[in-house]
């Protein structure tokens, strides 16, 4: 009995751990990662674009940072938060429904990351847009 009671938390254990490395594989960041200069640099070029409204300039440095380090820095959450933005105007561009929701739910996801890596910050809502596509 004492060897299944042992197996048993042992199998639990392995199974905790297994699941936390996943989430904080979610919230990477450049810091300990060998191209973590590339990836600051591919950080402030996409935010530049952003911020001058280019936001097809920016997707390819943003999704670079994504792809790497998605919690960037660790201190704030502007990867997942322009994901949005950038899925966003791809969901208003696109035609088709099945593209549409593949669209909405990676949205969907952006907020559900960002809320695992920051969890005390203030998340704004999905589009009211988003939601009504994916409830219909």
């Amino acid at each position: 009995m004492k060897i299944i009671k042992l197996f048993l938390q042992l199998f639990f254990l392995s199974v905790a751990l297994s699941f936390s490395n996943h989430c904080l594989s979610q919230c990477t960041t450049w810091q300990k990662l060998n191209n973590a200069d590339e990836l600051m640099d591919s950080y402030v070029i996409y935010r530049g674009y952003m911020k001058k409204g280019n936001i097809e300039k920016a997707f390819p440095y943003w999704e670079e940072v994504y792809n790497n380090a998605p919690a960037a820095d660790g201190k704030r959450g502007h990867v997942y938060s322009d994901g949005r933005v950038f899925y966003f105007e791809k969901y208003k561009a696109e035609k088709r429904r099945s593209k549409k929701k593949e669209i909405a739910n990676t949205i969907l996801r952006l907020y559900e990351e960002e809320k695992k890596c920051y969890p005390n910050n203030e998340i704004d809502l999905p589009p009211k847009e988003v939601i009504d596509f994916l409830n219909k």
